[in-house]
């Protein structure tokens, strides 16, 4: 079973495809719209190049959240920076509550009894309905669930 949780490249890279696509079927719908219309003249570089920044910012802003993860295990939860450095560790057992989509930075907070939290920013919701399904397997009768 997964132990790891969090965006990876394979997130990074369909977020890219997707904005490659947008960014060609904006650009191309722009340039055609405007050369119909008889204006293209010296436009056409800002029609193909404002759709393509457009398209770049998606996976811009998907990068950061792919150097956090959270990892599960019998004892622990441990959030990790590139997979390697532990940012913070708290016990399994200790766990309270874990909030679901009620901050948009960070879509899961974890919090325990005594009152510490760990942020886990962005992740796609799958990931995060896997990591909220081994937290069942892991504390079977939790439901702490927000």
């Amino acid at each position: 079973m997964k132990n790891e949780f969090g965006n990876t490249l394979v997130e990074l890279r369909h977020v890219s495809i997707v904005g490659a696509i947008f960014a060609v079927a904006t650009g191309t719908l722009f340039v055609s719209v405007v050369y119909a219309h008889g204006r293209l003249g010296d436009n056409w570089p800002y029609l193909v190049v404002a759709p393509l920044c457009i398209g770049g910012i998606l996976p811009l802003a998907v990068l950061p959240t792919c150097f956090f993860s959270i990892r599960l295990d019998n004892r622990h939860i441990t959030h990790l920076f590139c997979g390697r450095w532990i940012i913070s560790q708290r016990p399994l057992c200790e766990l309270e509550l874990v909030e679901v989509g009620r901050h948009s930075l960070f879509p899961v907070v974890f919090r325990f009894v005594d009152g510490s939290s760990i942020r886990f920013i962005g992740a796609h919701m799958r990931v995060i309905q896997a990591l909220c399904h081994r937290i069942c397997e892991l504390r079977p009768g939790f439901r702490g669930f927000r």
